[in-house]
């Protein structure tokens, strides 16, 4: 089964090796977060090519978080795929990071930390300018009532999911594996409860930064993950569909809920800009959602949504064709199974963002 919730690992002296990092990325790590108030700027470049380097040379799609205590130090590492921007207060900060990466050419996506009482009063407005959303537990415990952040989290993921907003659940998932082979009861329901909760991702910070176990954490992590999501399903949000894309998603997604008798086993999109893939995303299919495209960029940023396989593909001519043999080279890769239908979600030109507009059943 393929894991859908996506794991964060922070790099440090734990796991800067490339031994390391090849194991984390092959025990199921989606996505690296560079913590840039530790360290030199020079380490954090070089640590981050290498990452960027071990994952091309094993095949995986792995998305780059550079962690930033100050919008200042955003445009040190342009290799970044995701800016997470420490202490949000207000949407006006999100636009003056995003208005510095424009003016200095840096394309990647603004992740905001929610860990103050002003981001919980300022959370819609926030999320309407930052491309997702971070519950930075360590610090929100710290500025809510400790009874209260288990509300927030919940509420949190529940409100991005609703606005198709990718959401991260951060700090001390499995605090006690900075020591120890195996976590404690109360860190594997934790996990288990943000995985049931529908969070797109859970990070790690010092158990893989400094502990001891930091490739062993994220196989626990991995098991869980998969436990959970194969047997509960994940708790349905209201959303209302405003656009043609939330039209066309909600059309797929009943399709793929309602297919009892001819059990549809994944969806396909072809996508250019990757936004039919982070709405159906946010819908939290029990199926896979295979996104293809020829765009590295969106690859990127798609390995921090849920439930995402990130896969490219160089179109030879633009016109979409059922029978392409693109769906070939997925059974060949064993993301897909021959025999098993599929549901495709399509426009009539491949290279052309915004052109999903059909969807069609095909069996492998």
């Amino acid at each position: 089964m393929i894991k859908k919730t996506k794991i964060i690992a922070t790099i440090g002296p734990a796991s800067e090796s490339q031994e390391i990092i090849d194991k984390l990325i092959l025990a199921g790590t989606n996505l690296f977060r560079f913590n840039i108030k530790h360290n030199t700027v020079e380490w954090h470049q070089k640590t981050v090519d290498l990452v960027i380097e071990r994952s091309k040379q094993l095949g995986k799609i792995v998305g780059i978080i550079v962690d930033v205590p100050k919008p200042e130090m955003a445009t040190v590492i342009n290799n970044a795929d995701f800016i997470a921007q420490s202490y949000v207060k207000n949407a006006d900060e999100v636009t003056a990071l995003r208005k510095l990466l424009d003016d200095k050419g840096i394309g990647a996506k603004i992740i905001a930390k929610i860990e103050n009482s002003d981001a919980i009063k300022n959370l819609s407005e926030i999320a309407e300018v930052c491309d997702a959303i971070m519950i930075a537990r360590g610090d929100l415990g710290i500025e809510v009532p400790i009874e209260q952040l288990a509300f927030w989290q919940k509420t949190i993921i529940n409100w991005c999911r609703s606005k198709n907003k990718p959401v991260i659940v951060a700090t001390e998932m499995l605090q006690s594996m900075v020591k120890n082979p195996t976590p404690t009861r109360a860190e594997a329901t934790d996990v288990a409860n943000a995985v049931f909760d529908g969070t797109d991702a859970i990070m790690l910070s010092e158990e893989s930064a400094i502990g001891k176990y930091p490739v062993e954490t994220v196989e626990q992590m991995v098991k869980i993950c998969v436990f959970c999501e194969g047997r509960m399903e994940i708790k349905k949000v209201v959303k209302l569909s405003k656009s043609p894309t939330e039209i066309l998603v909600a059309a797929a997604s009943m399709i793929v809920e309602k297919s009892e008798e001819l059990p549809i086993k994944a969806v396909v999109v072809f996508s250019q800009s990757g936004n039919t893939v982070r709405v159906l995303s946010s819908n939290r299919l029990k199926t896979p959602i295979v996104a293809i495209t020829d765009n590295q960029e969106i690859l990127q940023l798609l390995s921090l949504s849920f439930g995402v396989v990130p896969y490219y593909k160089k179109f030879e001519n633009t016109q979409f064709k059922i029978e392409d043999p693109v769906f070939n080279e997925l059974v060949g890769k064993n993301i897909l199974t021959k025999g098993e239908s599929i549901l495709v979600i399509h426009g009539n030109n491949w290279l052309s963002a915004g052109s999903t507009s059909d969807i069609s059943l095909k069996t492998l």
